[in-house]
């Protein structure tokens, strides 16, 4: 069994505890169908003056209300879809795919506040019955929110798509991942529950942003020579595509890199004495 100095050891905590630093991680939340209305659509079904009664912030300025719908389609009804705050320029509603088989429609899958394409349905005040009929229904594109800190610190920038890797009771990885950057955020990733269920995700499980490494050159007849004495998750990382990397007899690859060559299919061989 190879012995390590102290002083290598020191090197190895460090370069880990950097390591975990440099990972982007965020934590992954669900969410349910919801309602954003416009002025003139609250007013409508909630009357003039009416304002919007919010409960619990899910983002900062942003809130779920009191206030619920029900949402009508050309096969079944949704009932009490929660509203959330603030009012915007057009009313959107957002549903998984899943609830187009309940509605009998056809949602696109767009970007939150893109609403071309939009299915037609009812929304109705349970209260009082009065409706209101939209192309308003959507399919939200699972998305991440982070700060424009966390955007310089990883590289990531407003309107990138990335792949999301979390480690769930069943592990998956989420492609073509929307990055949306504010000063108004948290760093969050939201899906919706057709995709919360696929992974058995719970809210607060932790996810991990992957920066395709497609553009990157690969190392000839797909072997890396390294020659450091720490080999670790970001080294290995740069190395995506490449089939094996050759390191000392004397390297100390942290166990960071070791699951991250893993997930990568990368193996990792001593160099011959």
């Amino acid at each position: 069994m190879m012995k390590i100095s102290i002083e290598k050891l020191k090197k190895i905590i460090k370069e880990t505890i950097a390591e975990l630093d440099r990972i982007p991680y965020i934590q992954v939340l669900t969410s349910n169908r919801h309602i954003h209305l416009s002025r003139e659509d609250m007013e409508t079904l909630f009357g003039s003056g009416h304002e919007l009664r919010p409960t619990r912030e899910l983002l900062p300025g942003q809130f779920a209300c009191e206030e619920t719908l029900n949402v009508i389609g050309k096969t079944g009804t949704l009932k009490k879809v929660r509203v959330l705050s603030p009012i915007r320029s057009e009313t959107q509603l957002e549903l998984s795919m899943t609830d187009n088989f309940t509605l009998g429609i056809r949602t696109p899958l767009n970007d939150s506040g893109n609403l071309k394409g939009a299915a037609v349905v009812t929304l109705e005040n349970p209260q009082s019955s009065i409706t209101v009929e939209r192309a308003c229904a959507i399919t939200a594109r699972r998305h991440v929110h982070i700060t424009p800190e966390f955007s310089e610190k990883h590289a990531l920038a407003d309107g990138q798509s990335v792949s999301v890797e979390v480690d769930s009771i069943r592990g998956i990885v989420f492609k073509d991942v929307l990055i949306r950057v504010s000063k108004e955020f948290r760093e969050e990733m939201h899906i919706d529950t057709d995709e919360a269920n696929a992974g058995l995700i719970k809210n607060g499980d932790l996810g991990r942003i992957i920066v395709s490494n497609s553009n990157r050159e690969k190392p000839e007849h797909g072997l890396y020579n390294f020659s450091g004495s720490v080999l670790s998750h970001a080294e290995v990382m740069s190395k995506a595509g490449v089939r094996e990397i050759i390191i000392k007899q004397d390297c100390v690859v942290t166990m960071l890199a070791f699951e991250t060559a893993r997930r990568l299919g990368i193996a990792i061989r001593k160099k011959e004495a």
